[in-house]
């Protein structure tokens, strides 16, 4: 019954939150979604994009986080050099999303209908036993302050020893089990995504 996340109003419980990401990974699962595949977010620090990361993560595909404030072209670009087969966006971003040429690529908004469809069913049983962490886990790009922005790639491995060394810090303990952190931070950004 612990909140994980405060989202204005919105509260999801750390059961709630895990529940939601297996229904977000067996929805993309059914819908064609196989390990390895890429799927883009484009949403804003809300409930939505910690349970489109997870549960991308959890189908054993590749999340690409994109700056929310991207263009048309920018969104193009990823897409196109990620090889994304879907995106996830938000009202926020929807328009740009929709301006974009992104070939076949689904496009998903979440709180829509899509979404909605993809969180009906929650089945562990379709979603793959277990992920080698040497495998590629999330696909960030860089600010492109030299050039086109490129993708930087995080394996699993990657993203738990980020974790791995938060939790090492024990004088004084750099976290605990009754703090809150407050996301300024976009989450599609390294940092605060860690």
């Amino acid at each position: 019954a612990h909140i994980a996340v405060v989202d204005g109003e919105s509260k999801i419980t750390y059961a709630g939150l895990d529940d939601q990401v297996t229904a977000m990974a067996t929805g993309l699962v059914t819908h064609g979604v196989a390990p390895g595949d890429r799927v883009a977010l484009l949403l804003g620090n809300r409930i939505p994009f910690i349970v489109a990361l997870y549960g991308v993560l959890r189908a054993g595909g590749v999340a690409v986080p994109l700056n929310t404030s991207s263009t048309a072209a920018e969104i193009e670009h990823a897409v196109g050099q990620s090889g994304a087969r879907a995106i996830i966006c938000d009202p926020g971003t929807s328009e740009t999303v929709r301006g974009a040429d992104v070939g076949e690529c689904v496009r998903i908004m979440a709180g829509a209908n899509q979404w909605e469809a993809l969180l009906a069913k929650s089945d562990e049983s379709l979603l793959p036993d277990t992920t080698d962490p040497e495998t590629l886990a999330v696909l960030l790009f860089t600010s492109g302050s030299t050039g086109k922005p490129k993708a930087a790639m995080l394996t699993h491995r990657a993203l738990l020893a980020n974790v791995t060394a938060l939790l090492d810090l024990q004088d004084p303990p750099a976290v605990t089990p009754d703090d809150r952190a407050l996301a300024v931070l976009p989450l599609f950004h390294v940092y605060s995504l860690n």
